[in-house]
């Protein structure tokens, strides 16, 4: 096999299989922080009190309905704080696995050209 064969073939990897195996290990990372921040989940439920945590009306008076109606108010607030952190991490990561996708993919398309190079520049300072 010789050296103008093996480098057509390296070359078809190189941006044949392999670019479409890193194209896939970048939708993996994907899918994986949207659902480990559970994105889906935390949309539908993001007006859901904390831990689904309620006080129940009891009776008619007026103290009552208003602590009730305090308690319940916190319990969402909290709820919606927490799931809008959370949220905000997981979009974060989500933001950073596809800002850190583009030079990976530039590198990954410059490589061979690079390892080119520093192999010339190698055989010159050799002879």
């Amino acid at each position: 096999m010789g050296l103008p064969i093996l480098l057509a073939e390296y070359l078809s990897w190189h941006y044949g299989k392999a670019l479409k195996e890193l194209a896939e290990l970048e939708k993996n990372f994907l899918w994986f922080f949207y659902y480990q921040f559970s994105i889906p989940l935390l949309l539908k439920t993001l007006f859901t009190p904390f831990f689904r945590i309620q006080e129940e009306y009891h009776g008619f008076g007026l103290e009552n309905l208003f602590s009730t109606l305090v308690a319940n108010t916190v319990a969402l607030v909290v709820g919606l704080i927490l799931r809008l952190i959370v949220l905000a991490v997981g979009l974060t990561m989500e933001s950073i696995m596809l800002i850190l996708a583009i030079p990976i993919f530039i590198i990954w398309a410059l490589l061979p050209a690079v390892i080119f190079s520093l192999v010339v520049a190698g055989l010159g300072l050799v002879f």
